[in-house]
């Protein structure tokens, strides 16, 4: 960090351009980091674009994992289909062939990497189709000593690894929510889906990218409320809590 705090970012993602992936397939990059735990383990941020009738070959999740999130259309592959607003996962080892009827576009939160293979196997680990659009929205229950998440936060959990401590969380924000400076253990992505918010970094709207490093002091307000979808490594410390 070379002695500087690092501080929050926001990523827009209409800004960056669209670059060939494959035959009808688009992406753009929108983050690239290594764990900070492990320099060797890859992660990158994508959105992807899938033109109508594209049918990929076979490839596998090597390393980590991937949690694909459906933005707009339909991404299936041999475990399922994925509509817009419901997420795909893809544990180490997953191997499957994607393809889309109708197209998609997609945001794609890799950890490890994706290789091609010359073809399925047999059995591998099965990409697990999360029905977001059917959970139904839980209020937050703050952790101990937690001064900003109270009944005007709801969420909606759809996938925890306990071992790694990370999260996809979909939150939803009434009108007037702010939540108060705390430090970052650890790294979040967050994805903004509906409304606008205001932190350090300014002005985020829909379909622009949050970037909290860790380390960072990070502070928001949503005024006219919203919906986001977070990817969290880790957790907070809230900085008027520390004595």
């Amino acid at each position: 960090m070379n002695g500087q705090r690092p501080v929050p970012r926001n990523i827009t993602p209409h800004t960056i351009a669209w670059n060939a992936e494959a035959p009808g397939v688009m992406r753009k990059t929108l983050w690239a980091e290594p764990m900070w735990d492990a320099p060797s383990v890859p992660r990158q941020l994508s959105m992807m674009r899938y033109e109508a009738g594209v049918k990929c070959p076979p490839q596998k999740q090597v390393i980590g994992d991937e949690i694909v999130y459906v933005i707009e259309g339909v991404l299936s592959d041999e475990f399922g289909d994925v509509a817009a607003g419901n997420v795909a996962y893809r544990p180490e080892g997953c191997v499957y062939s994607l393809f889309s009827l109708s197209g998609a576009t997609t945001l794609s939160f890799v950890v490890g990497s994706i290789e091609s293979v010359a073809e399925a196997p047999v059995k591998s680990p099965p990409t697990q189709v999360i029905n977001v659009n059917e959970m139904p929205w839980l209020q937050w229950v703050p952790s101990e000593g937690d001064p900003s998440f109270n009944k005007n936060i709801y969420e909606r959990e759809i996938w925890r690894d306990p071992n790694s401590k990370r999260r996809v969380v979909l939150f939803k924000f009434v009108a007037g929510f702010a939540n108060e400076l705390h430090e970052h253990v650890g790294d979040e992505l967050v994805y903004h889906i509906e409304g606008s918010f205001v932190d350090e970094s300014g002005l985020q709207r829909p379909g622009d990218v949050g970037f909290r490093p860790f380390g960072c002091h990070h502070s928001w307000v949503s005024e006219n409320g919203g919906v986001a979808l977070a990817y969290i490594w880790g957790g907070s410390e809230y900085i008027n809590d520390r004595k």
